[in-house]
Formats: structure tokens, sequence, C-alpha cells
């Protein structure tokens, strides 16, 4: 199954996320971020949860928490490959214009 954004595209085959870099399935999540935010707002809540159980929230300006979403809240999971070297990156939930758009990021 192949889930599609635009010009990128989020592999799932037999239950295995693939790496956007190298096609790998060995990915592990170094940490999940929620924002909540108001449609519109200003200001969202980041709340991060990192995979050693420590999570903490902070009130920051939306446009420099990461949130996926331009206009609601969304979500980021940030992931590692041990099938190659790429730096960590995120798997990407926001919502957009009535829909939920899925994508990869830096």
């Amino acid at each position: 199954m192949k889930l599609s954004t635009e010009g990128q595209s989020v592999e799932r085959s037999g239950g295995v996320l693939r790496c956007p870099h190298c096609g790998g399935g060995l990915l592990r999540h170094l940490e999940v971020e929620v924002f909540t935010r108001a449609e519109g707002a200003a200001a969202v809540i980041k709340t991060t949860t990192a995979s050693d159980g420590q999570a903490r929230s902070t009130l920051i300006a939306n446009r420099a928490s990461g949130n996926p979403s331009p206009c609601g809240g969304g979500l980021r999971i940030k992931l590692t490959c041990d099938d190659c070297d790429a730096a960590p990156f995120f798997l990407t939930l926001g919502r957009h214009q009535g829909g939920i758009e899925l994508g990869w990021a830096d």
C-alpha cells in the first residue's frame, strides 16, 4: 500500500513503514510531538514525549513550533533508520483545508 502526498510518498508494505531515504524497514521512533491548537490561533501547545518516557509541554508561537498544520493541530513522529546513516527525520500529519496531509520532513 502506498500513501501519497504532493511530491512525496509514504510506503507501507506488509505492515512496515519504509525509510524515505533508503527504503529500509528498520525505523525506530525517537520522540512524538503533538501540536494542540485552535484553528487560526497564534500559539500552540507542543507536547513532546521521548522514547525514554520523558514528556514536556510548552506554549509556543505556532510559526516557531514545527507544527505541520498551517491551520490547526498536528503530529510529528521523529524517526531514525538503522539501515542508513540519514539524520533523524519526521513522519508528519497535519490538518489542511479539511483534510489530513501525511508526509516526511527533515
